[in-house]
């Protein structure tokens, strides 16, 4: 079986061959208003050509670091966006076109290539668009549940400079059925001040006494664009594995449906310089919200609210 990589890079190692690959790609990478679904398809095209028509070839050669050490998924994702479209395969479309001149898996390499397109744009829609394709890099994610019409939703806010504080709104309906017939309820996860997010609700075990049925919220940071593995080699051997020195808090409010107090919780890492991946967990300290029945914090459709405010501290330790 012929190694398309290989010959991917041997390709690229001919002057010209890349020189040519680069100027054809240049009209989707750098026009600053980006370009249409019909121009992504035509400098597709063009790349296709060079590879003499191999798509083997061709997705082998997208996949390779040759544009200023990215790869041409790099820059399509880190690009201009076309229009205020709702949809991500319309304001990115070169990107999609990108994914669709793949003839098989996308390299882990080249996911996180585009992890890294991503956190220096801080685009968390895209990425909830992309996300399944992205299998190496992001944490496991299932909406597979056993109660019908239930629906997830999370949403990020960017910030404005200099980029320390974000907001993200989740709202799940018939939370507390799901909590009751899945045990867990994990949310897809998002991108934020720099990091990859999850959040998960667990239902714990029956409590021995009398009471109502408890569960926590825990939140994830599972990787993170902070990473300073080479920033001070002791840490390493301190905390055993990659760490980054910039020290966050979280604070989480549930929404009333009613009207009356929101429930706060808060978290705050217990030292700057933090091993990842790191779970925070948010226990439910309020009765009313901890029961699963008669609770003021449920509204329309069983749904259950709130927000997640997490604050960067740049200082570095």
């Amino acid at each position: 079986m012929a190694d398309f990589r290989a010959i991917a890079q041997a390709k690229l190692q001919n002057e010209g061959f890349a020189k040519r690959m680069k100027a054809a790609l240049c009209p989707g990478l750098y026009e600053p208003k980006g370009i249409s679904r019909e121009e992504s398809r035509n400098v597709l095209a063009n790349c296709l050509a060079l590879c003499d028509g191999n798509r083997d070839i061709l997705s082998a050669v997208l996949q390779e670091k040759f544009i200023a050490q990215h790869s041409p998924f790099y820059w399509a994702a880190n690009g201009a966006e076309v229009g205020n479209y709702r949809r991500s395969q319309d304001r990115y479309p070169l990107l999609f076109k990108l994914f669709e001149a793949l003839t098989g898996e996308l390299s882990a390499d080249t996911q996180e290539d585009i992890l890294q397109a991503l956190y220096r744009t801080e685009r968390d829609a895209l990425y909830g668009d992309i996300q399944a394709m992205l299998t190496s890099i992001s944490p496991p994610y299932s909406d597979i549940s056993s109660i019908p019409n239930s629906t997830i939703a999370i949403s990020v806010h960017n910030p404005s400079k200099p980029y320390t504080q974000y907001r993200i709104d989740f709202r799940i309906t018939k939370f507390f059925d799901r909590l009751l017939v899945d045990s867990e309820i994990t949310f897809r996860s998002f991108l934020a001040s720099g990091s990859l997010w999850t959040l998960r609700a667990v239902s714990e075990a029956e409590p021995q006494s009398q009471g109502p049925q408890s569960w926590h919220l825990e939140l994830t940071e599972f990787r993170s664009s902070e990473l300073e593995a080479t920033y001070n080699p002791l840490l390493i051997l301190a905390y055993g594995g990659t760490v980054y020195s910039k020290a966050r808090s979280v604070k989480l409010w549930i929404n009333p449906a009613d009207g009356s107090q929101e429930v706060a919780m808060y978290h705050q890492f217990s030292r700057p310089n933090t091993t990842l991946p790191h779970t925070m967990r948010l226990g439910i300290r309020n009765e009313n919200l901890a029961t699963f029945y008669e609770n003021p914090y449920i509204g329309t459709d069983r749904s259950l609210s709130g927000i997640i405010v997490i604050s960067l501290d740049g200082n570095r330790y």
